[in-house]
């Protein structure tokens, strides 16, 4: 699973670094310096340090993105996994956010999202957050969820509003006429989204 803008394991690893390399030079200090005054030095230049690698870490944890990207799964990515797959790798390298926002329950395309070696920073589901919020919902005779037409078409526009989302790349006229979000509609001439989708799932 891709990571979040959160406190991950790179910052754990630099923060456990951090204290060994600090641990060392206070040993070093102390060998050179037995004194009151030796240890009182330990004491403050290891809380400077503490104090600057806790500011850094605040700040890698809390940086803007330079952008905010939506993308569509089935019609927008699995139209051109590959070149989806190079967009979303460079863009976070960037420093961007990368949105899948898609209308499947999430449990659902993980595999597929890794089979198309597509990077991402959050992970939307219509379907998943109308079910935390108890829409009422129904599955057809291939587990396709369901629910009132007009509440499932604005879903994505209203995150991509709440989250600040500068771009989204969809493939339905319907949905972009509920955004504000600048929108952009992809359609890949000879891609049969129902027809490939089945196939994935398959």
């Amino acid at each position: 699973m891709n990571k979040d803008y959160k406190f991950g394991k790179r910052h754990r690893n630099s923060l456990s670094l951090f204290f060994i390399i600090t641990a060392l030079i206070g040993i070093a200090i102390g060998d050179n310096y037995p004194t009151l005054e030796g240890v009182a030095f330990t004491m403050v230049t290891t809380s400077v340090f503490m104090i600057l690698t806790s500011w850094a870490l605040w700040y890698e944890q809390n940086k803007k993105p330079t952008i905010k990207v939506g993308l569509d799964l089935h019609g927008v990515i699995s139209a051109n996994p590959k070149f989806f797959s190079h967009m979303s790798k460079a863009m976070i390298l960037s420093g961007a956010e990368i949105h899948i926002i898609t209308g499947s329950h999430s449990v659902e395309i993980l595999d597929e999202l890794k089979k198309y070696d597509i990077k991402y920073t959050h992970l939307f589901s219509i379907a998943d957050h109308h079910r935390s919020i108890g829409t009422k919902m129904w599955y057809d005779d291939n587990k396709t969820p369901w629910i009132d037409k007009g509440m499932w078409e604005m879903t994505k526009a209203e995150y991509c509003e709440k989250e600040g989302i500068d771009f989204h790349f969809d493939d339905s006229t319907i949905y972009g006429e509920y955004f504000k979000t600048p929108y952009a509609q992809i359609s890949i001439k000879g891609y049969n989204h129902r027809v490939r989708h089945k196939e994935i799932a398959q």
